[in-house]
């Protein structure tokens, strides 16, 4: 009986020293944050990508309080959002991160827009949130554009023949990587549409000068060549748009799309939409599918985006190895 008492004793000492603990808070009511951009004003030239174009400087007031910092930074054109999150007090930004953010936030192409930037002081170890700066900054940014490489498909199975021009092919994570149409027939690759320096081949495997390639899977296709490892692989491929909200949810519904290889990402023009909801998904099946996480934002295998009526231009474009993705819905 003894022993018991002395626990629970103990135990009520352990725990007012604890409630002791849990009554001691810092005071954030009065905390504020200024934060000083280092231009207002910024003209973005893709030649000058490794320079720098902004930097922020967060100047907190907490008085003497000791406590966990961190900035959070807010960029926002239309509906369109880019958040960031900081430790440190001054943070720059290149011209190629700074044009990075533009193109997420979907900013016109070679025009002035302005673009807010709300900041926020986050405060101790739950972060609460005191102190909010905004600012604007006006941006004119740049659109990179991928060039094609000089390796292309050409053949009686390629479709422009074997006088071309050739399919385009694009470097693409350390391949060649053509997105076209093929018939029944042959093919081979070659550089700058001559047959100076070309490859044929058969089961995958390239040669240099070889023999022409029978196309045995025809339609839309993947075309990857490796220079590195001497193969080559030709797989169906075509993204689409399904639902609801375009021709149905059907196994013959989809909306084909084309590749923009300067853009990297897939586009359909003129979409007639209805009110309802539609996803992306490749080779007409349900396989792999991209759906919706926020607005502009997608995830592989999520949910269903929302949509209105109304005629369309629709891009796509993802990260295969992430599984994830962003997507453009433009009103005509």
């Amino acid at each position: 009986m003894r022993k018991i008492t002395k626990i629970a004793l103990l135990s009520c000492v352990l725990l007012a020293g604890c409630e002791k603990e849990d009554k001691t808070t810092v005071d954030t009511s009065a905390a504020t944050l200024t934060t000083q951009l280092s231009a207002t004003k910024v003209v973005l030239e893709e030649a000058n990508a490794s320079k720098e174009a902004l930097t922020l400087t967060f100047t907190p007031n907490l008085g003497s309080v000791d406590t966990p910092l961190k900035y959070q930074a807010v960029f926002s054109y239309g509906s369109k959002t880019e958040t960031k999150l900081f430790t440190s007090k001054k943070v720059t930004y290149t011209v190629a991160e700074l044009n990075r953010i533009a193109r997420t936030l979907k900013l016109p192409v070679g025009q002035a827009a302005d673009v807010k930037i709300a900041t926020t002081l986050l405060v101790g170890d739950s972060y609460a949130t005191k102190g909010t700066s905004e600012n604007t900054i006006s941006i004119n940014s740049y659109q990179t554009l991928i060039s094609p490489s000089i390796w292309g498909v050409v053949g009686s199975a390629a479709p422009n023949g074997w006088d071309g021009p050739d399919a385009s092919m694009w470097n693409i994570d350390n391949n060649l990587v053509a997105f076209t149409t093929l018939k029944t027939g042959k093919i081979k690759f070659r550089s700058n549409n001559k047959w100076d320096e070309n490859y044929g081949g058969s089961g995958g495997k390239l040669a240099k000068n070889g023999a022409d390639i029978d196309v045995t899977v025809t339609g839309k296709v993947r075309i990857t060549m490796n220079l590195s490892s001497l193969t080559y692989k030709i797989e169906k491929y075509s993204w689409g748009i399904i639902g609801n909200g375009a021709k149905g949810w059907g196994d013959t519904d989809d909306i084909a799309m084309t590749y923009n290889g300067q853009l990297d990402q897939w586009e359909a023009t003129n979409v007639e939409l209805n009110n309802g909801e539609i996803k992306f998904r490749l080779n007409n099946s349900w396989g792999t599918n991209y759906g919706y996480v926020s607005d502009g934002v997608l995830k592989s295998g999520a949910g269903n985006i929302p949509v209105k009526a109304g005629t369309y231009d629709i891009s796509f474009s993802f990260d295969e190895k992430e599984g994830t993705g962003t997507y453009e819905i433009t009103k005509k």
